[in-house]
C-alpha cells in the first residue's frame, strides 16, 4: 500500500509540473521542457510556485468562505490530497531513518 501511495503522489506532482510548465512556456510535455535545458533558477521558481499554489495552505480557508457557485470543491480536494501525500511521504521517510525531530515536525495539530 505504501508503494501505491508513493507512486500516486509522484504522478500527481509530475502532473502539476506538466500543467505549470505548459502554462508558463507552452511545452506540451515535460520531456520537451527538459530538452529546452531550463536553468536552475527557473526550476526553483516553478518548484516554489507549485509548493505555494498546488498544496493546501492557509488560503484554503478563504476559498471555503466563497459562495457555493464560486467554491471550487474539486480543486480544494486536489490541494488537500497533494498536501496529505507530501506529508505522508515525509512522515514515512522520517520514520524509516529514525529522525524523531523530522517526525515531530510532520505531526499536524
Amino acid at each position: 500500500m505504501q508503494q501505491v501511495i508513493g507512486h500516486d503522489g509522484i504522478c500527481r506532482r509530475l502532473d502539476c509540473w506538466r500543467v505549470e510548465v505548459h502554462r508558463r512556456s507552452h511545452h506540451e510535455t515535460l520531456e520537451d521542457f527538459a530538452r529546452s535545458k531550463p536553468n536552475f533558477e527557473d526550476l526553483m521558481e516553478i518548484a516554489n510556485y507549485l509548493a505555494r499554489e498546488y498544496i493546501a495552505n492557509y488560503k484554503l480557508t478563504c476559498t471555503r468562505r466563497k459562495s457555493a457557485t464560486e467554491w471550487d470543491k474539486q480543486n480544494e480536494n486536489n490541494l488537500l490530497v497533494n498536501k496529505y501525500f507530501v506529508l505522508y511521504e515525509e512522515l514515512s521517510y522520517a520514520m524509516n531513518i529514525g529522525d524523531i525531530a523530522r517526525l515531530e515536525s510532520c505531526i499536524v495539530v
